[in-house]
């Protein structure tokens, strides 16, 4: 009687346990919120090298490298990596701005000619604000390379008034003010404004007045002469065979205030926590940067101060792509929710965008 008592007390045991087992692999109890990125990123982005970063009210949920950081030594990327971001540097240049309207140096409000040597004459009605908001109607500089392909050493340093000679003779596109397009000539005119009001080197300004007092030393302006540890190296497709190749060199004179940072997702992260103090600028001055009525055609969506404002599924998001030769970067902030996601690799065809607003759909949906 006792041995039969036992006996199926063991079966109901094991019964038990392959129980337990089938609820937690998809049965009973959820996936874990790390387990149903991994499994976004599996399915849908298997091929991803680079980083994804995603933290919520001060605490990182998950910081997950995937690939190569180096494909021809096997160096893995890790979370130390630093990557070219692109564009999320504009958010910086729009801060340096903003400092310096902090200070009282100038006012966005100031004609662009006020600081530009030579300033052609349909330029005097463009003021920083046009600038900041992709508004100037400025021709977009870097449309000129494909054209000038074969007179641009893109490899070599170029001074500011060299790059802004391909392009201020280049007629307006539209009246300053009545139009929105994105130009990065106006994120390279807004360097050239900080240096001459500031007295610094655009790289020094960022450096003293942003990255230092955040404690971002894993970050910096991406000369290609420097010696930068944990860099990655970036990759690119070559279309006719699609096969991945060094991505060729892009002197970061020719990107400079419009796209010429590199960092890793722990510095971008303090970065976005520093937004929601008023430790660089006052609170004032940080609402500018993120309120807009400048509508981005066709998205939805508004331009602020080198940030783009818009919805996802009734979710206020502040957001930058980056996109430079190697390399593409996406920022993401939820600042209603403290929910923050960075997204950086180094091969270029990839879409940031994409993979931070998926793993957006699963926090958002966690709450």
């Amino acid at each position: 009687m006792l041995k039969t008592t036992l006996k199926q007390i063991g079966y109901g045991f094991l019964l038990l346990l392959i129980g337990l087992s089938a609820a937690c692999s998809g049965g009973i109890f959820p996936d874990t919120l790390e387990t149903r990125i991994n499994k976004y990123m599996q399915q849908s982005h298997s091929s991803f090298g680079g980083i994804i970063f995603v933290a919520q009210k001060g605490k990182v949920l998950i910081s997950q490298s995937y690939g190569l950081a180096d494909r021809e030594l096997d160096v893995p990327n890790t979370p130390q990596t630093k990557y070219a971001i692109g564009s999320i540097s504009k958010s910086f240049t729009a801060m340096a701005i903003m400092i310096l309207q902090e200070h009282g140096q100038l006012t966005v409000q100031d004609p662009i000619c006020k600081y530009i040597a030579d300033c052609p004459a349909t330029w005097k009605p463009i003021t920083l604000h046009h600038l900041l908001t992709h508004t100037s109607g400025i021709y977009n500089y870097t449309d000129l390379y494909s054209q000038l392909k074969d007179k641009l050493n893109i490899c070599r340093e170029y001074k500011p008034e060299e790059v802004i000679a391909l392009f201020k003779d280049i007629p307006l596109d539209f009246e300053p003010g009545s139009r929105w397009t994105y130009s990065n000539s106006g994120y390279f005119l807004l360097g050239v404004v900080i240096e001459k009001v500031s007295g610094e080197s655009y790289e020094t300004f960022i450096q003293k007045n942003i990255l230092q007092p955040l404690g971002m030393s894993e970050s910096g302006y991406d000369r290609a002469s420097t010696l930068v540890k944990n860099h990655a190296a970036g990759y690119s497709i070559n279309r006719p065979y699609y096969e991945i190749i060094n991505a060729p060199c892009w002197d970061v004179s020719l990107k400079y205030a419009a796209g010429g940072l590199y960092s890793t997702v722990g510095d971008l992260y303090k970065w976005d926590q520093a937004l929601y103090t008023d430790q660089l600028v006052s609170q004032k001055n940080l609402d500018t940067i993120f309120t807009s009525t400048i509508s981005i055609p066709g998205s939805g969506g508004l331009y602020g101060y080198g940030w783009i404002i818009s919805q996802q599924s009734g979710h206020r998001v502040l957001e930058h792509s980056g996109d430079v030769s190697g390399f593409v970067a996406d920022l993401a902030r939820y600042p209603d929710d403290q929910v923050t996601i960075i997204v950086l690799s180094n091969t270029d065809w990839e879409k940031p965008d994409q993979i931070s607003k998926g793993l957006a759909d699963i926090v958002l949906e966690e709450k």
